[in-house]
């Protein structure tokens, strides 16, 4: 049995039972897996002792494995609200001193015999090497519908997320979550979770509002401020939380190790306070399609501030500008893209929404782990729309067994039929 089984077991739900001393742990949501450094998953939901948990899962074979990877001395770990063990050898901290409640996990002998002669790797996809045989206008034309089905999909989720499911709405959420730098998506997306855009929207002629509420709710302003711009910030957030009875994020959720100095968790929710003061000009370029305009509006510089520090209290060595090209294109791809979809679609422009999708074709194909999987079985992404669609089917069909549910499966069917004739 190895941590790889476990974290298997985990996320799909398979094991027995999850037992916090005699009492049976109530998983409400397993968390995202975290493939970067840090816990195993993030964002999990749990219920025991009374109360609902929401923070970071941390999984070993034995609870002394918590020592001896020396996570007991990483504040990374510090987000961890829940430890699972097949055996509880030992009771371990986190860099406070603090307890970390610890469960068992329980697994039936059958399944874990199974598994051991499993290749349980989320690589794998299990129609290969037979999607090679689909012809490539078959692939090109369900990859089309995909990327439909993709946009809609995200505006769905939302409206189930959010009282308001406008196009305003959208636009901030998505901003949020993919102004992230990959590593902090989740993080920034809870951020915006916490905040409602109505709050935002009250201030958004003013930078330092605007900056206080999304840093704040944060947790990325200290009680002891670092500098005098912190110590405004600080007044400024103070303010605004007892006005609008605000609730922070969890502290410790954002990540800085490995993080470019110009990404830094702060420095972006900087950015995205800049480009909220700007989303009446944002929006309007929305409503006439105008891309070089979007383009320009989201490599905009944040205030004088952040041009000239990454942190509080931390000076650059350079001045620094918005963001890169690479987060522009994600930003069209993934947040203004979808927002001039909802925004035609409930206007009843079904010519310019169109439009707005064929823009993905104008974009180059993104880089990340399900391109580059889909890549090595021969099914190469021509352009931006391909990936979205590509995201799509990896997450809602390969990585959920629903073989028979792909769009795909036939005409692989197909294509061995017309093999065997």
């Amino acid at each position: 049995m190895t941590e790889q089984h476990l974290h298997y077991i985990w996320k799909n739900r398979l094991f027995d039972a999850l037992l916090f001393g005699e009492e049976q742990v109530r998983v409400l949501k397993v968390g995202r897996q975290n493939i970067c450094d840090g816990p195993d998953f993030e964002m999990a939901r749990v219920v025991f002792g009374g109360l609902e948990w929401c923070g970071a899962v941390e999984i070993h074979l034995r609870a002394s494995d918590w020592v001896k990877h020396g996570h007991d001395k990483d504040p990374r770990y510090d987000s961890v609200v829940l430890h699972i063990v097949m055996e509880a050898d030992v009771e371990v901290t986190n860099t406070k001193g603090e307890v970390l409640p610890t469960a068992l996990i329980q697994i039936s002998p059958t399944l874990i015999h199974r598994l051991k002669d499993m290749d349980i790797t989320s690589d794998a996809l299990r129609c290969t090497p037979e999607m090679a045989e689909v012809p490539e206008v078959k692939w090109h034309n369900i990859l089309d519908r995909l990327t439909v089905d993709r946009l809609r999909g995200k505006i769905m989720a939302l409206e189930q997320r959010t009282d308001d499911g406008s196009y305003h709405t959208l636009f901030y959420h998505t901003l949020m979550r993919y102004l992230g730098a990959h590593a902090n998506n989740d993080a920034m997306a809870l951020v915006a979770q916490h905040l409602p855009y109505i709050y935002l929207k009250k201030h958004a002629n003013d930078l330092i509002p605007l900056e206080a509420m999304l840093i704040g709710q944060a947790s990325l302003i200290s009680d002891h401020p670092r500098d005098d711009y912190e110590a405004r910030l600080r007044d400024e957030y103070l303010f605004y939380a007892k006005k609008f009875e605000l609730r922070p994020v969890p502290q410790g959720i954002f990540r800085k190790l490995r993080i470019r100095p110009y990404s830094y968790p702060a420095r972006r929710l900087a950015i995205a306070a800049s480009l909220m003061k700007q989303e009446g000009d944002i929006m309007t370029a929305v409503s006439t399609l105008d891309f070089a305009t979007l383009e320009a509006l989201l490599a905009s510089s944040p205030s004088e501030y952040w041009c000239r520090h990454y942190d509080f209290g931390h000076a650059s060595t350079r001045l620094m500008g918005g963001v890169g090209a690479s987060t522009v294109r994600s930003l069209l791809i993934n947040a203004i893209i979808p927002t001039a979809y909802h925004y035609h679609t409930a206007q009843g422009h079904r010519s310019k929404a169109l439009e707005a999708i064929e823009w993905l074709t104008t974009l180059a194909a993104e880089e990340n782990h399900i391109v580059r999987l889909f890549a090595r079985h021969g099914v190469i992404a021509r352009h931006a729309s391909d990936t979205q669609a590509l995201i799509h089917l990896y997450n809602n069909c390969c990585t959920q067994g629903l073989c028979l549910s792909c769009p795909i499966a036939p005409e692989i069917f197909r294509a061995l039929r017309q093999g065997e004739k």
